[in-house]
Formats: C-alpha cells, sequence, structure tokens
C-alpha cells in the first residue's frame, strides 16, 4: 500500500464549565496526500484538503517485538474464510490515488447557535493554523486542511465550543472508489482497544501486495504534556504479538504502519493501547475500498451488545454478493463464552453460534459466507445480539462487504445499556452522487414509533420529518425511495416515541455512485 494513505483519529470529550453553557473539546488528527477531494464530496461544497510535506513521527526504537505461547481454548475463534475465485478478497486502492481526511462539525444542540474554534497542529504538536466560526443549530460545517499547508500534511485537530457539538471524520480518495466515516468518542482516556487489526490474509494464502489488506493505526496524544504510549498486538487467541513503545509530544500524532510492524508476515487479531496521559487513535484498513473505526474506549464495553446492518444475500447463479463479518473481543481478564444471537428484519429469530471459553484479550471472527451460516438463509438481512455468559466485557466492530468485495465499510457495535432514545446521524445524503440508507432496530420486546427530523447542513434548516413504526426485535432502512428527500444533505435526529422512551439504533450507510454504478461505501453509528 501507498504510504499515502493515512486516518483521521478524533475524540470529543465534554467539559461542563458551571454558570455557563456546556462546551466540547474535539480532537482529530487529520491526513491529506492529495490536493484534490473526491468528486463525489467536491459536489457538496467542500473545500480542497491541502498541506505540507511532514516527516515520519519518531518512533522508540529500544521496544523489542515479543512472542508469547499461544493459550489454548476449547472452541478456537475462528477466521475469517478463505476468499474464493467467487468470493474475492478486497485489494487495495490504487496506490497512487490517496486518501484525503475531512472533520464534520455539527451542532445538534437546541440551545442556539455554537461558536466553534479549530486548531490544527502538525505531527510535532505545534500550531499550525486556527480558525473561528459559527454553526447555526441543527447546521454543519466541512473543515479541511488549508492550502496554505502544502501538500502531504499530518496532524491533528482540536475543536472548542460553546455548545454541544459533534463531529464524524470523512476520508475519502480523488476518483471516489474508496471512502469511509467515523463518529467522534464522548469519553477521555488513557486506555483504547482496537478490536480489528489485518495485515495480510492471515495466514490463509500468500496474497501479492497489489491485493493484500493493509492497516494504519493514527494514535494521538490529546493533552498538553508529554505521553509515553504502548501498542500491544494479539493474535485471535489473545496472546501478545508484538509491542511497540512511543514516546509522544504535546498534541504530538504517530502513524503505526503494519507493513512496518508484520513486514511479509500475515496477522489477523487486535490491538491495546495505553498511555500515562489521554490518547485518542483510530484505523485505516485498506482493500479495494477502505473502512475506517476510531479505537475502543470503556463506555463501548458491555456484556451484552447489539449489531445492526447485517447481510448475507446471494445472486441467482448462488455466489454471494455481499456479507458481514462480526470482530468480537474480550476485554475481560478471564475466559467467558459468547452466544450471538441473529434476528432477521422482521424480528424473527433465525439462530444462534455459540463460542466456548474464548480466552482473555482474544477475538472471535463470525463470517456470514462460512458453512455454519447456512441457516440465514440465501438473502439475510437484519442484526445480531451478542453477549457473554456472564459479566465479562466486550467489545464488537462489524465490517459490512458489498459488491462480492468491492465495497467495505465499518460499524460499531453498541452495548445494550448505551442504547439511546435520541441519536444524530450527522451526515445524510441523497444526491446524483451519493446515496444514503438509513437504519433503525428496535431491538426490545415491544413496538416503537420513530420520529426522523432531517436538517439541512447549510444553516440547519428542517426539510422533513418522517415517522416510522417498529415492531419489536424489528430493523427497517429508509431509504429515498421509502422518505428521504431528493437533494439532501444533512442531519437525521432520531427519536423513539413522544417521550424518547424507546431506545433505538440507528446506522447510516452512503454508497458513492460513478454513473449509477457503486464505487465505494461508507457507514457509521449514529450516537
Amino acid at each position: 500500500m501507498s504510504k499515502n494513505y493515512f486516518v483521521a483519529s478524533v475524540i470529543v470529550f465534554v467539559l461542563v464549565l458551571f454558570g455557563v453553557n456546556m462546551s466540547e473539546i474535539v480532537d482529530a488528527s487529520f491526513a491529506n496526500a492529495t490536493n484534490t477531494p473526491s468528486p463525489a464530496r467536491a459536489r457538496t461544497g467542500r473545500a480542497p484538503a491541502t498541506a505540507t510535506n511532514t516527516p515520519r513521527p519518531t518512533r522508540d526504537r529500544t521496544a523489542k517485538p515479543r512472542r508469547t505461547k499461544t493459550p489454548q481454548a476449547t472452541s478456537a475463534p475462528n477466521a475469517t474464510p478463505e476468499p474464493t475465485a467467487d468470493t474475492p478478497n478486497p485489494s487495495q486502492p490504487d496506490a497512487s490515488d490517496a486518501l484525503t481526511s475531512q472533520l464534520l462539525i455539527l451542532n445538534p444542540d437546541h440551545s442556539g447557535v455554537a461558536r466553534v474554534t479549530v486548531n490544527i497542529f502538525d505531527l510535532s504538536g505545534a500550531l499550525a493554523f486556527s480558525d473561528t466560526f459559527k454553526i447555526q443549530e441543527n447546521g454543519a460545517k466541512i473543515v479541511s486542511v488549508p492550502k496554505t499547508l502544502g501538500s502531504d500534511f499530518l496532524g491533528s485537530a482540536r475543536v472548542t465550543a460553546n455548545r454541544r457539538v459533534q463531529a464524524l471524520v470523512l476520508d475519502d480518495n480523488q476518483n471516489g472508489t474508496a471512502s469511509d466515516v467515523y463518529q467522534v468518542t464522548g469519553v477521555k482516556t488513557s486506555a483504547l482497544t482496537l478490536p480489528y487489526l489485518q495485515h495480510g490474509s492471515a495466514g490463509s494464502q500468500a496474497d501479492s501486495a497489489a491485493t493484500t489488506p493493509h492497516s494504519m493505526v493514527a494514535i494521538q496524544n490529546i493533552s498538553a504534556v508529554e505521553t509515553e504510549a504502548t501498542f500491544i498486538a494479539y493474535d485471535t487467541n489473545g496472546a501478545e504479538i508484538i509491542s511497540r513503545a512511543l514516546t509522544l509530544a504535546a498534541r504530538a500524532s504517530a502513524y503505526l504502519d503494519t507493513q512496518d510492524l508484520f513486514g511479509d508476515t500475515p496477522f489477523l487479531g487486535s490491538a491495546r493501547i495505553t498511555a500515562n496521559q489521554p490518547i485518542a487513535a483510530a484505523e485505516l484498513v485498506s482493500w479495494r475500498d477502505t473502512a475506517s473505526v476510531r479505537a475502543l474506549t470503556t463506555r463501548d464495553e458491555d456484556n451484552r451488545l447489539v449489531v445492526s446492518n447485517l447481510e448475507r444475500r446471494t445472486r441467482k447463479d448462488g455466489k454471494l454478493k455481499a456479507w458481514s463479518t462480526l470482530l468480537i473481543r474480550n476485554n475481560g481478564n478471564a475466559a467467558t463464552d459468547l452466544v450471538v444471537s441473529y434476528y432477521n428484519a422482521q424480528g424473527k429469530l433465525k439462530g444462534k453460534i455459540v463460542r466456548a471459553n474464548v480466552p482473555a484479550d482474544a477475538l472471535v471472527v463470525l463470517d456470514t459466507r462460512a458453512d455454519e451460516f447456512q441457516f440465514l438463509g440465501k438473502n439475510f438481512s437484519g442484526w445480531a445480539s451478542v453477549s457473554a455468559t456472564d459479566k465479562t466485557p466486550l467489545v464488537v466492530h462489524s465490517l459490512a462487504t458489498r459488491g462480492r468485495g468491492k465495497h467495505v465499510s465499518a460499524i460499531g457495535g453498541v452495548g445494550r445499556t448505551r442504547i439511546n432514545g435520541r441519536n444524530v446521524c450527522g451526515e445524510v445524503r441523497v444526491t446524483a452522487s451519493q446515496k444514503s440508507v438509513l437504519t433503525l432496530l428496535n431491538p426490545r420486546k415491544h413496538a416503537a414509533r420513530a420520529r426522523i427530523r432531517l436538517y439541512a447542513h447549510a444553516g440547519g434548516a428542517p426539510v422533513a420529518v418522517l415517522e416510522r413504526e417498529l415492531a419489536p426485535r424489528a430493523q427497517i432502512q429508509i431509504t429515498a425511495q421509502d422518505g428521504l428527500p431528493q437533494n439532501f444533505e444533512g442531519i437525521a435526529i432520531v427519536g423513539a416515541d413522544q417521550e424518547l422512551s424507546r431506545p433505538l439504533v440507528a446506522t447510516v450507510l452512503t454508497q458513492t455512485l460513478h454513473g449509477k454504478r457503486a464505487s465505494s461505501t461508507s457507514g457509521y453509528l449514529c450516537r
């Protein structure tokens, strides 16, 4: 993979200022390797993002990779099935077509206009750019690295506001064939988890460099003092494989390339990052499309989680055209048993998958292409409930793969205790070049009525109000054919019932189009 593929990482944490409005701070790592954004994104009026050449961060070379014996389990986690000619392994985007990151800041706070300040820092943590602007209530603004910073800029951004703002990170390449989006977190922490880390084909086959899955991890020091951080990668059985120590100056960022970490050795597993100061991290996995995920915090852990937008779809000739991969990590200190229950869109339980005695730090990989998922049928669309049989904390990410492997996106799971009655979906688009699908899931055993309020990014003007009924444990999808207005670029605020008493899970998948054909897919969990 070209060294020009990078990922932005963002963290939001709330500061309560007594006697004045609530304020939020956003820290984001920016990476831009081209001075022209994707044509699909450019139609939205975003400014081009460019920057200057910046040296790679200094790494502590004294940290040596460590290997430990693999612990035994009564039922080892399954690896992703080896792709065949009929279900191709997604390959990287063209190495000459680099990604550009942008930050979408939105103001869903009903208190009024938000006054926002953005400070952009280079890799060393030095201030490179600052700007202050206003965002109307329910409106949004795109922030790009300014042209004055030149090309190939790497760094981070800190955003402060007098309202409860939110943010999404947008990654696009120039021709729209690789894109993804993920939402910021609201937790300040010094311990993070990446449930999914892959380099190469994890031993299933010897891929060429042009088709090898490849990961880039961005680690950001969000504090105003130097921090010592440690990155540790674990295999699927929970064994520590490699450790890397980093020293990050105040506001500085570092990027870890799996090629540097693993070389020609394929790897599939997870990672933990710890530090003595608050940090943020995210990962970009490049195939033919890209999938970006933010590192998860303890608030993302639960012993019962829900994941929506799962698929197993076949063509008329029997070949799989869409599938989903659950990546479930045991974040506890001891082994546990996992039960994963799959429901269709109508709320009917289709079947369960059980994994016994999953070790601490182990990763369970459940790919709906595997033979054990025949119970889902040929055209499954639905969701899953992931549970530990005890109080063991779990974290979950899901990879949604479409177009027989050409389009990949990532969506996080949400703990049962963290499901909200109000969710904000910051980027919903129905344009000539982008088509969003808003998915609503009611995981409870009682019916719910969802109310979706749509607002334009520009100025926050109200556009439409939609209402939908959800049966118990049912999932529905809302598209342009089902009510999303044409030529819409904006925010969807999803509420369940008048009193917000019915918690719902909301997610957005957006396809970028070339003509009538999809060229990439992005997805995120609304919060």
